[in-house]
C-alpha cells in the first residue's frame, strides 16, 4: 500500500486501476486494508514499524480474497519464498517495477501468481 510518487503515477494511469488508499507503515497497510477492502494490494516489504510480510500475514488472515503482491528492493529468489509464505500471490522487484508491475497486477487481480 505504501507506493512512492512514480509507482502511484504509473498506476493512475492504468484504465483498469485506481488507487484506493496508502499506508505509511505496515500497521496503516492492515487498517486500510480493513476499511477499503482492496481486490489487490502493493506492499513494500520495508515497512516501518510492522514490515511488510507481517502486514501481510495479518491481511491475509483476516481478508484472503485480497491478493497482494510484495514490492521489494531485497533478492527476488529470497522475497519470493517469504512472499508466498506470507501469502502474497505475486513479488516484483521495485528496479523492474515499470516493466513488471502492471503485469503482475493484472496476473494475481485474476487470482493467478505473478513471481518474475
Amino acid at each position: 500500500m505504501a507506493l512512492c510518487g512514480a509507482v502511484r503515477r504509473l498506476l493512475e494511469i492504468q484504465p483498469f486501476f485506481k488507487v484506493c488508499g496508502e499506508a505509511s507503515n505496515g500497521l496503516e497497510a492492515v487498517e486500510k486494508a480493513v476499511a477499503l477492502k482492496p481486490q489487490v494490494i502493493v506492499m513494500d516489504i520495508n515497512m516501518p514499524g510492522v514490515d511488510g510480510l507481517k502486514a501481510t500475514r495479518r491481511i491475509h488472515s483476516e481478508l484472503p480474497e485480497v491478493e497482494i503482491v510484495i514490492f521489494t528492493q531485497h533478492e527476488l529468489a529470497q522475497a519470493r519464498q517469504a512472499a508466498e509464505d506470507a501469502g502474497a500471490h505475486g513479488c516484483v522487484s521495485k528496479s523492474e517495477a515499470a516493466q513488471r508491475l502492471i503485469p503482475a497486477l493484472q496476473a494475481v487481480s485474476q487470482h493467478r501468481t505473478y513471481f518474475s
